[in-house]
């Protein structure tokens, strides 16, 4: 199922028990390999070494890995915090340096991996997770760097589990199958300036969303031109959906426009405006 990631995707995968994560991130390292971007384990304190032998088990050459540049497993508390203290801004400062090396280095992407059960501790500012989550997706929609957030269901609670995997545009959990696919992708587009939409969108992935549509206007290059938001691939949207697409435009005083809309889309559009 990893290797239907591509860049510009942020999952959110749910596991329940050691073989599931250690299975799961030897696939998406190796696919990531395979697809020739620069891979970056984030995980918990001191088990990077773990980490390496665990991919090494599985089958990654994961030295040769490391020694030519293309993965790095490093501490997750290290990037995550600033004076023990998660920091939101710290974290995608940290990202777009790691994409901009990347890209320096001549790699077509890099691929995340981040290991969130610190965010289960009592740890300062976690509660500001959830909104990061929501806000990271702008970085990932420029269509650079895929991102997989490790989230173990058994020391989060269900409700917690809900507001973070809802701060995804999709989510892998165990009951998916090798032909999973993403429920909704988000891809920036630059001519005309915007997203294009492709997929579904209701509750589970709504707050993924909204973060992407009410940063456009400050990501946008220019500050009066209209910016497109292409829902041509969107094959099915709920009516809360469509309201917040409605919502978004509305509030936008024009410099939001809706494309290539569907009858059936036009019509949920309708209702929700």
């Amino acid at each position: 199922m990893f290797d239907q990631l591509r860049p510009g995707d942020h999952i959110c995968w749910t596991f329940r028990d050691d073989e599931a994560r250690r299975r799961g991130l030897a696939g998406y390292v190796r696919a990531g390999l395979r697809q020739g971007q620069r891979v970056l384990c984030l995980t918990e304190p001191a088990a990077a070494s773990t980490v390496l032998a665990e991919l090494t088990a599985a089958g990654v050459d994961a030295p040769t890995a490391v020694a030519r540049g293309e993965l790095s497993v490093l501490d997750s508390v290290e990037r995550y915090f600033v004076a023990g203290e998660f920091d939101p801004e710290a974290m995608l400062h940290g990202l777009r340096r790691e994409a901009e090396a990347a890209r320096s280095a001549g790699f077509p992407g890099i691929r995340v991996a981040g290991d969130m059960s610190w965010a289960a501790r009592s740890v300062r500012s976690a509660d500001r997770l959830a909104s990061y989550e929501a806000r990271v997706n702008r970085f990932f929609a420029e269509g650079f760097a895929t991102g997989l957030c490790q989230y173990d269901s058994r020391v989060f609670s269900e409700a917690r589990l809900r507001e973070l995997t809802a701060a995804h545009p999709a989510t892998i959990g165990p009951a998916c199958g090798p032909d999973w696919m993403p429920l909704l992708r988000i891809r920036r587009t630059s001519d005309p300036f915007g997203v294009h939409l492709d997929g579904e969108i209701d509750l589970s992935n709504r707050s993924a969303l909204s973060a992407v549509l009410d940063g456009l206007l400050d990501d946008a290059p220019d500050t009066e031109a209209p910016v497109n938001v292409d829902v041509s691939a969107i094959s099915f949207i709920d009516a809360a959906g469509a309201r917040m697409l409605c919502q978004s435009v509305a509030t936008a005083a024009g410099r939001i426009r809706l494309t290539g809309h569907s009858p059936a889309v036009a019509r949920l559009l309708s209702f929700g405006a």
